[in-house]
């Protein structure tokens, strides 16, 4: 197994599929990260709304039922302009390009996650601005 990217901080995972937030969570914990998760949009800005000045990273998944990953970023954003983001999809990055401003967001991870791509872009992502 390639050596992957650790870095301590509180990541908020957000995504519709059981199986993907499990995942991360395992990967996450493996870096040395605290996890929060929830399962759509609307939970996620409720959650965020009152945790948001302990959370370092959202990861939050494009296609969701309830609000879409974009839709909850823009909330979140209303919360903390300051919030960092990393997108994630099952589809391609250019076609999500016209739903969301590439300034936006700190990273995009395409499913399924490989170990080495997912602790980079969030070990650089909590790092960002500290």
């Amino acid at each position: 197994m390639s050596a992957i990217a650790t870095r301590e901080g509180t990541v908020f995972v957000v995504d519709d599929e059981s199986l993907i937030r499990d995942m991360a969570n395992r990967m996450l914990e493996m870096m040395g990260c605290k996890v929060c998760m929830a399962e759509d949009g609307l939970k996620a800005v409720e959650y965020y709304r009152d945790h948001w000045q302990d959370i370092d990273v959202v990861i939050l998944d494009m296609i969701m039922p309830n609000m879409s990953g974009v839709e909850c970023l823009h909330e979140m954003r209303k919360i903390n302009p300051g919030v960092k983001a990393i997108l994630t999809t099952g589809y391609s990055q250019e076609s999500l390009a016209d739903k969301i401003e590439q300034d936006q967001i700190q990273g995009f991870l395409q499913k399924p996650f490989r170990m080495k791509d997912f602790s980079e872009i969030v070990a650089s992502t909590i790092a960002r601005d500290e």
